[in-house]
């Protein structure tokens, strides 16, 4: 009872009530005193409870506050426990059943405030059993339900937003900061249109800088177009030279005739860095002070229709020269490769022919080996025997080499 008494006491000292009561006070306070504080209280959840003392008789009150307190689903009542105690304790103005009416209120009063201003559009009407049947009476109840529950929806909506909305205080900070915002872009406007103003009053200035900065991003342009250029020859020519490279290891684990490959090799890979570092860096100067020429025109003051036109054809004229000249590049390389393939050939067959040789002269050693061991037999039967049986042989021998002869002919 003390806790309750206090928790009422601080509760009552804040807004919106603001009693400034203390704990004695509280407890000294008469019982219509105290009845009319629980009457304020109920009026601040429920606007419309006003003047339920004064207006009304003892029973009117009593069963007024009981509606109101079922309304906002007080437990007692909503548990039809001591409800009589209750109607009886608001007709004595009894303390006990006042505190903890107070305390309950007092606990969560926005909580109860919602539930009291739903509770206006939401209590549905009962309709007596008797008229049940009738039909009119049956869709409007449905209608009824319906619209409650769009209600509810609206409102859960209402409260989802209301959160969003901006006050009074917070709009009048946003509107000044606004304004301050204004004024200062206002005055970066007239900034702005002074340097505009002085601009404009030398438009010569501007008209150079304009043409400087032209032409300088065409500049950039062509070398960076000529740099790539330059890197895809290079890259190229190295990987031409690596190329050459392993063909003539190739060449020398292959045993062919490498000495007389390398020279013409090293011949043509001088012949092409004489292109490539003396033929080409001309060209490209020569290049190079034509579009300087050409930039030098494009520099000038005064530049007329024809003018241009004259630019546009020299500088087709360029780029045609450098297209017929890379053209011409790539011919001589894939003319290279050419008499390259054809070398091979012919070292290929070389090494084929030379081997054909190798083996028939083998073949001839060996058959002169083997006449030459015949031709040693044969003396030294000679001395043993008669000259009869050595002619034998001899005519033997011939038919046999006659024979093999013939053999390798077909062979062939």
């Amino acid at each position: 009872m003390l806790k309750e008494s206090i928790f009422i006491v601080n509760q009552l000292n804040k807004e919106p009530f603001l009693k400034n009561l203390t704990f004695p006070s509280f407890e000294a306070l008469s019982p219509l005193t105290l009845l009319e504080v629980l009457n304020e209280v109920l009026t601040e959840i429920q606007p419309k409870n006003t003047e339920i003392i004064q207006d009304k008789t003892d029973e009117e009150r009593v069963q007024e506050m009981i509606n109101l307190l079922s309304m906002l689903e007080y437990e007692p009542i909503k548990e039809c426990c001591d409800l009589q105690a209750i109607r009886e304790g608001l007709d004595t103005n009894d303390k006990v059943v006042i505190y903890a009416i107070l305390f309950w209120l007092l606990q969560d009063v926005s909580t109860l405030k919602r539930k009291a201003y739903l509770s206006q559009f939401t209590c549905e009407i009962e309709v007596p059993e008797f008229l049940h049947h009738d039909e009119t009476l049956y869709i409007y109840s449905n209608k009824q339900k319906e619209q409650i529950q769009k209600f509810q929806q609206t409102f859960v909506m209402y409260e989802d937003l209301q959160p969003l909305s901006v006050s009074k205080n917070n709009a009048v900070v946003e509107n000044r900061t606004m304004q301050n915002n204004k004024c200062s872009l206002l005055k970066q406007k007239e900034m702005l249109h002074k340097e505009l103003e002085s601009l404009v009053k030398s438009p010569d200035i501007l008209l150079k800088a304009s043409r400087q900065l032209r032409l300088e991003r065409e500049r950039a342009k062509l070398v960076a177009r000529q740099t790539t250029e330059q890197e895809e020859q290079l890259s190229q020519a190295q990987k031409r030279v690596s190329e050459l490279e392993e063909q003539t290891k190739g060449h020398l684990v292959a045993g062919d005739n490498a000495a007389d490959l390398i020279v013409e090799l090293r011949n043509e890979i001088e012949a092409n860095t004489v292109k490539v570092m003396e033929k080409l860096p001309t060209e490209l100067e020569k290049m190079r002070k034509e579009v300087d020429a050409l930039q030098k025109l494009a520099e000038m003051p005064v530049v007329t229709a024809a003018q241009l036109l004259e630019m546009k054809n020299q500088i087709q004229d360029v780029t045609s020269k450098i297209h017929k000249r890379t053209v011409k590049i790539i011919i001589d390389q894939s003319c290279e490769e050419d008499r390259l393939k054809s070398i091979r050939e012919k070292a290929s067959a070389i090494h084929q022919t030379n081997n054909l040789k190798a083996q028939e002269l083998q073949d001839l050693k060996d058959r002169l080996a083997f006449v030459e061991r015949k031709a040693k037999i044969l003396e030294a039967e000679k001395d043993k025997t008669g000259p009869s049986d050595v002619q034998r042989k001899l005519e033997r021998m011939a038919f046999v080499k006659k024979k093999d002869q013939s053999q390798t002919t077909c062979a062939n």
